[in-house]
């Protein structure tokens, strides 16, 4: 295989992957990154007060809701906006 031929992620992609250890824990980090990052996290994330802080990073409490799973599970946004 060359760099020619080889294949992986592009830099316009957005990847979400899950970024902690495998097994049973109390808590799991998911990195998402790439240029629809605020349109994933605003799919699946729900927080109390809006940010109007762009570009900052910050720590944003708030909720996850995804499928299958009835109630809302607690989470926490670590923001670092790029590059």
């Amino acid at each position: 295989m060359t760099l020619a031929t080889a294949t992986g992620p592009h830099p316009g992609d957005t990847i979400v992957a899950v970024s902690s250890a495998p097994g049973a824990r109390a808590r799991a980090v998911v990195r998402v990154s790439g240029p629809e990052t605020l349109r994933v996290v605003n799919q699946l994330f729900t927080h109390a007060t809006p940010s109007r802080r762009g570009g900052v990073r910050r720590l944003v409490p708030g909720a996850l809701r995804l499928t299958g799973v009835h109630s809302p599970l607690p989470a926490t946004l670590y923001f670092f906006p790029g590059p």
